[in-house]
């Protein structure tokens, strides 16, 4: 039985696929198995995870229809083997010691919920930190709120995840939620810990893609962004509360832009009952 699970959900990412999946087999740390979990890809993404798992035997390569990247992260959850499981787009890459170092803080602190720092990377190849602070130490304990400060609190390839604590709490990815369901399935998990261990070094490259469903316009934005205020509330104490709305004001009043702004075509008035809810 390996000691991580590494999910990978695959979607036409023929032009990136080859970069994370070596990036990932390069790790210092070796007990591990990688899942690529292709979501009815409709270019070479298939045969190049096939290839993949022929090269390695850690690999396993899976196929299932166009369901989304929820439904292929849930797969890999279910037939996930290791004691820990971490997650990469396929889009991305990451540092050689990126497995190394959070499975010995996952050991280090078992009751914690351990992220890391990352490097965002644009179209050029130039790369800045994400949380961009000068730390003074490697590993800092944060409060939630920090991480969501540092724009570190919405996604799960910055983590590391006890298996079995999520499937003893059945924390799954909402199948029906096409944004926003990393936020969820975090502070689903995050609830369940007793504290947050940020270790401040760079261990992952997030490619700043401009088409990706984040930067997509969504008439109902504001409704699918509820959701993740509502959530992260339980995990803000009374001080934090008033700084944490303080700061979605701005993002509520992008958001009724959104719904206003002239490619929606509905009308003023089903436009005005849209954002009442």
């Amino acid at each position: 039985m390996p000691e991580i699970s590494i999910i990978v959900p695959v979607y036409n990412a023929e032009r990136y696929l080859t970069k994370c999946v070596k990036s990932i087999l390069n790790q210092t740390f070796t007990d591990f198995e990688l899942i690529l979990i292709d979501d009815g890809s409709s270019d070479a993404s298939p045969l190049l995870c096939d290839e993949f798992e022929k090269y390695d035997a850690r690999v396993k390569s899976i196929h299932q229809k166009n369901c989304g990247v929820s439904a292929a992260r849930n797969k890999g959850i279910d037939i996930a083997c290791g004691k820990y499981i971490m997650f990469c787009d396929s889009d991305d890459y990451v540092e050689s010691e990126w497995c190394q170092m959070m499975r010995d803080m996952a050991v280090r602190y078992p009751d914690s919920c351990v992220v890391h720092n990352a490097w965002l990377v644009n179209g050029r190849g130039d790369k800045k930190k994400i949380a961009n602070k000068n730390f003074q130490k490697q590993i800092e304990k944060v409060r939630y709120y920090d991480l969501y400060y540092m724009s570190l609190s919405g996604s799960v390839w910055n983590r590391i995840f006890d298996l079995s604590k999520i499937k003893r709490n059945d924390i799954r990815f909402d199948e029906n939620c096409s944004l926003g369901e990393d936020v969820v399935f975090d502070v689903n998990y995050c609830v369940l810990c007793k504290d947050i261990i940020f270790v401040t070094i760079p261990l992952y490259n997030y490619l700043e893609n401009l088409e990706s469903a984040t930067h997509k316009y969504r008439w109902n934005l504001l409704e699918l962004i509820l959701p993740t205020f509502y959530c992260r509330v339980e995990l803000m104490d009374r001080h934090e509360i008033g700084r944490f709305c303080d700061t979605y004001l701005y993002v509520f009043n992008n958001l009724l832009n959104n719904v206003f702004d002239k490619r929606n075509k509905m009308s003023f008035l089903k436009k005005c009952t849209s954002t009442i809810k």
